[in-house]
């Protein structure tokens, strides 16, 4: 007989015995609080499953015992680990009483256990896997790199006591499906990614709430409250990655999605704020994603001769997607068609977007779902399409998804990699003109912080951003505000790594204009209808005459890159 047949059939035998000799109809039920949890003692395990094998979970709504019989506690080959090991002793419980450890979560039973697994210290070589360590480890100053990298960990000091918020104790292989693998493998769960281990996130309040779970929940549950203080204490070295219950409140994950309300982004310390539309449980996703800047950040500047670049932040996907982050030289959004007033637009009772990326995740377009963009297209619609559950947040996943219907149905005729991989090489091209522009200007971008530098690999950062300074920055023409938002957006569009599908036409038009002021001192606004400010010659849109010269070749042509950026229309040449 099987190991695992025996303590099931053992566990039966024990429960009709008890039914007989005991019974769950006990006269003393109500028990007294224990003085000393731990000494409470124990009954046969067999008594918890006179009562409770009908038990439901009340989170999920599934048979408990059920449930734990097929769970690694029960079932692993080290120990069986029974009710009373997890919520101690039953003797003072007899059916209502009360119980040591109700949730033992919560009383850290949980991680006191497994704690030395995560050490390592049941390892053959005493030393702890990769999985071991992304959940909790002893980190101390010295194991810091000298640029005060460190991964970040699931169970930092602030979730010790919290391991149910990602591991339903009672399920098979701990509650840990696909999603937990995928989660941990995505930029948001993975714990070495920068956004969680390039410092100690928990240690600066600008910061905590984006790069901390614990920080993330109190700015969303506050109503997006900026935060003034954190919770660093002296000696708690872990860092926090994003665990599952930034997004849900509990274990039964699909129906139990953190409420948040339409997000307002607070540019510029609030005092230029811009409002995102209420797409559901997308607005989870609009708070870290819309960035911390926006281009009226630079335009609400008093001086720009003795002033540090303004930086976006970074992966800014939601400020591109709704067209709100970048730095816009014309006053009208029209001019932009940024869609959050026309292409994209979209309430619960108004549906008026024109933009099939802005239909996405409303009113189930196209059996999208109703939880707005960002989860319609990085998690996509399970509940229709069943062959799809996943948490890398890749949207050529949820893509390849929908079938031969191609992305819910708009691309069926292409493949949705290819098409992906089209459109980042036209952009890469685009970007790397902007670049040029902008160092034929003197504005040179590099890789550090604060990233536009007076010389080519120069680390003397641009503070007087007008042709007046000692090395002439912009257009002889031009002005300080209109030169740091042309690097502004370029450092916008470069650090967001998704503008080229999220919201192409924007990115492009950023990109036009900040080029083309870098080369006019002065915007020239055109339309492809062919009836406003079209030319002959594309040349006198924007010069690409000493790009081309410099970067004749490249995996997408100079001619296409003309045609990527402007339009052509009854023989002239326009503003995409």
């Amino acid at each position: 007989m099987s190991r695992k047949v025996f303590k099931y059939s053992a566990v039966i035998a024990s429960l009709l015995l008890t039914a007989v000799f005991a019974g769950c109809g006990t006269s003393n039920k109500e028990g007294s609080d224990p003085s000393a949890v731990a000494d409470v003692p124990k009954v046969s395990e067999s008594a918890c499953a006179q009562c409770h094998g009908a038990s439901v979970d009340h989170v999920t709504g599934d048979n408990i015992y059920k449930d734990y019989i097929a769970s690694s506690h029960f079932t692993n080959n080290f120990r069986l680990v029974g009710c009373q090991d997890c919520h101690g002793g039953g003797s003072q419980h007899n059916g209502v009483g009360p119980l040591p450890y109700p949730d033992p979560s919560a009383a850290g039973k949980c991680f006191d256990c497994h704690k030395p697994a995560f050490l390592g210290n049941y390892e053959a070589t005493k030393v702890a896997t990769a999985v071991e360590k992304a959940h909790f480890y002893n980190m101390t100053a010295s194991q810091l790199d000298p640029d005060n990298f460190a991964p970040a960990m699931y169970v930092s000091a602030n979730y010790q006591k919290s391991c149910t918020s990602c591991h339903d104790p009672h399920k098979g292989n701990n509650g840990v499906g696909q999603e937990h693998k995928d989660w941990a493998e995505s930029g948001h769960g993975k714990v070495d990614s920068p956004a969680w281990a390039d410092e100690d996130f928990k240690e600066n309040a600008s910061c905590i709430r984006c790069h901390t779970a614990t920080g993330y929940i109190d700015y969303v549950s506050s109503g997006y409250t900026l935060p003034t203080t954190t919770w660093a204490k002296a000696g708690d070295t872990t860092r926090e990655v994003i665990t599952c219950k930034a997004c849900h409140t509990d274990y039964n994950f699909k129906n139990r999605v953190r409420n948040a309300g339409a997000y307002t982004a607070p540019y510029n310390s609030g005092k230029n704020p811009k409002a995102f539309p209420n797409v559901g449980a997308s607005n989870l996703c609009n708070a870290c994603h819309a960035g911390r800047e926006s281009g009226d950040t630079v335009k609400g500047l008093t001086s720009f001769t003795n002033t540090s670049f303004k930086n976006s932040h970074y992966l800014a996907a939601s400020g591109v997607f709704y067209g709100q982050a970048g730095f816009q030289y014309y006053t009208s959004n029209v001019k932009y068609d940024t869609g959050y007033n026309t292409g994209k637009k979209d309430t619960a009772t108004t549906f008026a977007a024109t933009w099939n990326h802005g239909k996405i995740g409303v009113n189930n377009f196209n059996n999208s779902g109703s939880s707005g963009q960002c989860v319609g297209c990085h998690f996509g619609n399970g509940g229709i399409y069943a062959n799809y559950s996943s948490h890398t947040l890749s949207a050529v996943n949820v893509a390849h998804s929908t079938g031969a219907t191609g992305c819910y149905g708009c691309h069926s005729s292409e493949d949705i990699s290819t098409l992906v991989e089209e459109e980042k090489a036209l952009f890469d091209r685009g970007m790397d003109f902007f670049n040029f522009t902008l160092a034929q200007n003197n504005i040179f971008y590099t890789t550090s912080y604060p990233y536009f530098m007076t010389s080519a690999g120069g680390t003397t950062a641009i503070k007087n951003w007008t042709y007046a300074a000692t090395v002439p920055v912009g257009p002889a023409t031009g002005n300080g505000a209109n030169n740091m938002g042309a690097a502004f957006n370029y450092n916008l569009l470069l650090k967001e790594k998704g503008a080229h599908v999220h919201n192409r036409s924007y990115a492009r038009r950023l990109i036009f204009d900040s080029i083309q002021y870098q080369q006019k001192g002065a915007v020239t606004y055109s339309t492809s209808t062919g009836s406003i400010g079209g030319v002959t010659d594309p040349n006198n849109q924007v010069s690409f005459t000493a790009y081309s010269t410099a970067q004749p070749t490249g995996t997408i042509s100079i001619t296409g890159l003309k045609g990527w950026l402007l339009r052509s229309s009854g023989g002239k040449y326009y503003r995409r």
